[in-house]
């Protein structure tokens, strides 16, 4: 059963409205960034158990939050089975993420840069066939791992957790998991 879900004010965080929410994104952006202050320690991974349970919208919420304290954040939507980063942005989902990794697309063509002063966002792209390979390829390690470089912080909407393994197999791979 498909949820309907306002996205048009799913991300509060860049917005002038709902202070409350507002107010609690950024005490999580100021808890995360006093975690995440060892050297190497970027990437933030989103995920639920289920889907529906807001880590999209707390992954696009943390990310605007996080560009707003004049830090260089990249979001990426990894969600490769059901993404929707590109419609809270109201962004293109392709060409994205898959795109690039199947060798269709360049870095630069699937980069949304500068959503929001110092946010780039990388949607999902096509729809994959094969979504847990393609997340737990070597190509989609060495990617993030890349980026470690060029911006201060990756946040990573993931897929649902329960009953997958390809959250799992970026877990062990990574220094930061919230969930």
């Amino acid at each position: 059963m498909k949820q309907n879900r306002p996205y048009a004010n799913s991300y509060t965080a860049a917005s002038g409205s709902l202070y409350a929410a507002k107010e609690a994104y950024r005490t999580i952006r100021t808890n995360l960034m006093f975690s995440l202050a060892k050297p190497g320690c970027k990437t933030v991974m989103f995920t639920s158990s289920v889907s529906g349970e807001g880590k999209t919208t707390t992954s696009a919420n943390i990310a605007f939050s996080i560009a707003r304290s004049n830090k260089k954040v990249l979001l990426i939507d990894l969600d490769l089975r059901n993404p929707h980063i590109h419609r809270i942005l109201k962004k293109s989902n392709t060409p994205g993420l898959t795109n690039y990794l199947s060798g269709f697309n360049t870095l630069e063509e699937v980069i949304h840069k500068d959503v929001f002063p110092g946010l780039d966002v990388i949607c999902a792209g096509t729809i994959s066939p094969n979504p847990a390979e393609m997340i737990a390829s070597e190509g989609t390690l060495n990617l993030i791992e890349s980026f470690k470089e060029k911006y201060d912080f990756i946040i990573i909407d993931c897929p649902p957790s329960l009953g997958l393994l390809t959250v799992n197999i970026l877990c062990a791979v990574e220094r930061f998991w919230v969930r």
